[in-house]
């Protein structure tokens, strides 16, 4: 039997066990409510790229597919390529069949000054990789002035990275045969066979040049002329940006994040190259093609917007290219051709890596 004493301790130790019963099942609760909360759904994006199979100077963006930043940074990428040249790849956007593309430097100007609404939010690769090779007959690049020169198509980079590398050493383009003579690879084959003289041939081509020793190599890097031509922009429809800037600022950081792990990391690199182009290389041409790749600044770590560089390219390109253009408004200067909102705040956040082969001279 037990007193009224016993009984007002049982009570009271009853009223603290349902207390702490409560507060713990209530605390698992919101501990478990943090791993069984559904996730936000990615966001869908198909960015479209000219390049198939895409070559390891331009795999940035599949290696932030790959390496799993895209889907850190809460974007489920589809990259997509769309031939036909800068120009389709271009229309696929404007008609809604890609979210975002990679176009060429002159096929982007070439939209702006059709009046296109387009952003170009970075630059992922601010320079052109690539070396100028000629068959045996042509031992310097003054020799060029009446040669045939095979290229990808009219006003593609391996073009201009040519006009500049002439313009460099006074050779006049008056006397030059552009021949239409597709990749790089099929350039090289042109060579080998004699149907060309010389051609711009990209990074990823350097393990196959040097099994052809019959081949001269007159410029062995093109950027060393040209460190201020881009080969590519990140480029979106404005509407998009307009309706979407948490989107385009994540692909922004996106790319960065894998530019920089491409830049510092040949492990990833090869990791990359290799998911990428299964079979396409062995681990030492990987290797020649990464410390190539570095040397000349390829990867827009700091997401490759430098208004100086930008500039002389505008000047290179109403100058050469397009001299109907010299007075456009549209195309004028660096701000005209780039909205910088986006890299500055992935660098907000990322910090800046200092090098000089990305500096961003737009921040203050």
């Amino acid at each position: 039997m037990t007193g009224p004493n016993t009984r007002r301790a049982i009570a009271t130790k009853t009223i603290a066990l349902i207390i702490v019963a409560v507060v713990v099942v209530g605390g698992l609760g919101v501990v478990a409510s943090q791993y069984l909360s559904p996730k936000p759904k990615p966001t869908s994006l198909i960015i479209g790229v000219v390049f198939n199979p895409v070559p390891p100077q331009a795999i940035n963006i599949e290696a932030a597919k790959d390496l799993g930043i895209f889907a850190q940074n809460g974007l489920n990428v589809t990259v997509e390529n769309v031939p036909g040249g800068g120009a389709v790849l271009l229309q696929s956007m404007i008609a809604g069949k890609t979210t975002a593309v990679e176009p060429g430097f002159a096929f982007d100007m070439g939209a702006i000054l059709n009046n296109a609404s387009i952003v170009n939010v970075m630059v992922p690769e601010p320079v052109q990789p690539g070396m100028v090779v000629a068959t045996s007959a042509f031992t310097s690049v003054s020799q060029l002035a009446n040669a045939t020169l095979g290229i990808s198509s009219q006003s593609a980079g391996d073009q201009i990275a040519l006009e500049g590398t002439l313009s460099h050493y006074n050779v006049s383009l008056s006397g030059v045969h552009w021949v239409t003579a597709g990749s790089p690879a099929s350039r090289l084959k042109a060579l080998v066979a004699g149907k060309i003289d010389a051609a711009f041939i990209t990074a990823d081509q350097l393990p196959v040049v040097k099994e052809y020793p019959q081949l001269n190599i007159l410029v062995p890097d093109v950027s060393q002329f040209m460190p201020w031509f881009p080969t590519t922009f990140l480029t979106f429809t404005r509407a998009f940006v307009q309706q979407n800037p948490t989107v385009v600022a994540a692909a922004v950081k996106s790319i960065i994040q894998a530019s920089r792990i491409m830049n510092s990391n040949e492990s990833a690199f090869a990791y990359v190259v290799q998911k990428e182009l299964p079979g396409y290389y062995n681990s030492s041409q990987v290797s020649d093609i990464w410390t190539y790749l570095q040397a000349d600044g390829n990867w827009g770590v700091n997401g490759g917007i430098n208004y100086v560089k930008l500039n002389h390219s505008l000047d290179f390109y109403k100058t050469v290219i397009n001299p109907s253009a010299q007075n456009s408004p549209l195309i004028a200067a660096a701000p005209n051709i780039m909205d910088t909102t986006f890299v500055n705040q992935a660098l907000n956040q990322l910090g800046v890596i200092n090098t000089p082969q990305d500096v961003p001279d737009w921040r203050s």
